[in-house]
């Protein structure tokens, strides 16, 4: 590999890296989403919740499927420490 990178690049100063091990890791959490849902704001969870009965938010990196029913609204909108708004 060495030889290749000189024969491409002889006239740069190329340096490798030590190798680390590839890891697959999404920072998607219930919690995150969770926050996602009360910035949204209060009518408009309402709204959303009494049409569809849940709110399932999936993340597009690693497919996770967060689902809220009512109860987990009513708790989200109770406890939530971001200043939900009325709209």
């Amino acid at each position: 590999f060495r030889e290749i990178l000189h024969r491409l690049y002889h006239q740069d100063s190329v340096k490798l890296h030590e190798s680390a091990p590839i890891q697959f890791k999404c920072s998607c959490s219930r919690n995150r989403t969770a926050q996602a849902l009360a910035s949204l704001g209060i009518n408009e969870l309402k709204a959303v919740i009494e049409k569809q009965e849940e709110i399932s938010i999936r993340c597009q990196f690693c497919n996770e499927n967060y689902i809220y029913d009512p109860t987990d609204i009513g708790i989200l909108l109770r406890q939530s420490s971001v200043d939900i708004p009325e709209d």
